[in-house]
């Protein structure tokens, strides 16, 4: 679906480094922005509620997409990316910093790549949280690229 809303968005509008997720999000299919609810993050955090700054759409299989909101590329450099959280169950199921329920980060480059934390490239650069590198670690067990 993130993919698929990139490629939307590129068709009518030019990638800036000031694209953000709040762009490419208005070409996704969800139920509803919310405002409230947590979901379980990445492993080796916690939780993270929707709001103050983070968006949570809710999906039609019940999931959530949380991004940052006004986080933007920053640059079209190919190593600028946002990032995208998708909880499968929507919610926190088991508030641990390890567990069953948590969340995969998907990172988007203005290239239109997207790939998770364990496979980020090399010098990828989020336009609001700075410099990330490649951890297999933060992709939960359930999920394989």
């Amino acid at each position: 679906m993130i993919s698929g809303a990139f490629q939307t968005y590129q068709i009518k509008q030019s990638v800036t480094g000031a694209t953000s997720g709040d762009d490419i999000t208005q070409y996704m299919n969800y139920i509803a922005i919310d405002s409230t609810s947590s979901i379980d993050l990445f492993q080796t955090t916690s939780t993270r509620t929707c709001g103050s700054g983070f968006s949570c759409l809710k999906l039609h299989s019940g999931g959530m997409l949380l991004y940052a909101t006004g986080g933007s590329f920053g640059s079209t450099a190919p190593t600028s990316a946002i990032y995208f959280y998708f909880d499968p169950d929507g919610r926190v199921t088991d508030g641990t910093t390890n567990g069953p329920g948590k969340s995969v980060v998907f990172w988007l480059y203005p290239t239109g790549q997207i790939t998770s934390y364990s496979n980020i490239k090399a010098g990828t650069v989020n336009g609001s949280a700075g410099a990330v590198s490649s951890d297999p670690s933060y992709d939960p067990p359930w999920f394989s690229l």
